[in-house]
Parts: structure tokens; sequence; C-alpha cells
């Protein structure tokens, strides 16, 4: 498994360096559109923004994650004048990469409770704001129904076809970013030690 290469970072132009690029990428990513409807449900899309904000969390920790999620979340409500979608955005990135984070370690047992975790988190954090805010966002954003009660009653509906896709891609997510890590840990470990 990795090397801890959280401790190179400390204070470190390499960790604002990767803050910057990662935070790029993702930024990039969300702007781009990169994406893939989602088979079951079209209107939601896959996507890979939240890879390289595992991959800084993994990294450089949960606090260079959340600004990086937050970088993110601001030019996603910059693009789209979406509050609501940029906060739902940042919501799922943190309940998957904190959970997996404090949890991952370097034997099988721990890799797999924080698989596990993340998804679990992820999917149990966004079926509630979803549940708590997508009936607004469907009356004032989407004008998708009139009255709250009318959208409570679709988004209900939508909850497992919800809980699957955020599963799923919580599991994209770190089946992507692990390996990456994995390489950057074993390659990069040296040159990362040396930067202080």
């Amino acid at each position: 498994m990795a090397i801890n290469i959280k401790k190179s970072l400390q204070r470190s132009p390499l960790r604002i360096s990767l803050l910057a690029v990662l935070s790029a990428v993702a930024v990039s990513l969300e702007l781009l559109r990169i994406e893939f409807p989602f088979p079951l449900a079209p209107f939601l899309k896959y996507d890979l923004v939240g890879v390289p904000l595992l991959l800084l969390a993994m990294i450089s920790g949960n606090r260079d994650a959340l600004l990086g999620a937050t970088v993110t979340a601001v030019a996603v409500f910059i693009a789209t004048g979406d509050p609501i979608g940029a906060s739902m955005k940042w919501l799922a990135e943190v309940a998957t990469f904190i959970p997996f984070t404090i949890i991952y370690g370097k034997n099988r047992v721990r890799a797999s409770l924080a698989i596990v975790a993340a998804t679990a988190s992820r999917t149990l954090v966004m079926d509630l704001a979803n549940l708590l805010v997508t009936p607004y966002w469907l009356m004032f954003f989407a004008h998708a129904c009139s009255a709250y009660l009318e959208c409570l009653k679709t988004v209900e509906v939508l909850i497992p076809v919800i809980s699957i896709f955020n599963a799923s891609l919580a599991l994209i997510y770190i089946a992507i970013t692990v390996p990456l890590y994995e390489y950057m840990a074993k390659y990069l470990g040296s040159q990362l030690w040396g930067l202080r």
C-alpha cells in the first residue's frame, strides 16, 4: 500500500502547487462539462470532478481538499448562476472524500472500510440534501412544479435512483483515484519527502 506522503507537504511550495493544479483540474472538468448520462436517469450525469478533489485530500489532507471543493463550487456558481447546484456539488464531494481519507489505511481492511464509509456517506448525505433542497430547486430554478409538496413527491420517487447514482459515482471516483495515489506514493514519494 501507499506510504504517507502528507508529511512532506507541510508548508511546501509543492503543497500550494498541488492545491492549485488539482483545483484547476476539478474546475476545468466541471466547466468543460465532461460528463456521461446515468443510464437509469439521464438527467443525472457522471463526471470526474471528484477525482482530483479526492486525490488532493489523500495527498495533502482534507483542509486543502475543502478549499479545492470550495473553489470548484464557486466556479460552478459563477458559470451557471445556480447556487443550489454548486452547493450540492460541494456537499457531495466533501461527503465522499472526508470519510474516505479519515479511514483509508495501509491494509485491506481499512481500505475496504473507507470505500464503504465514503460510499454510504455520499449516498446518505445526498439523499437527505435532495429531500431538503431539491424541491425548492425544482420550483425556483427548474420551474418543474409549482407547489412544494408536488416537488417533494417527485424527489421522493427519485430517491432510490439518486441513491444508486451517488453510490456508483463514489465507487468510480475511488476506483480511479486510489491507483493514482498509489502510483504517486510509490514513484514520487522519495521526491516529495525532500521538499520541505
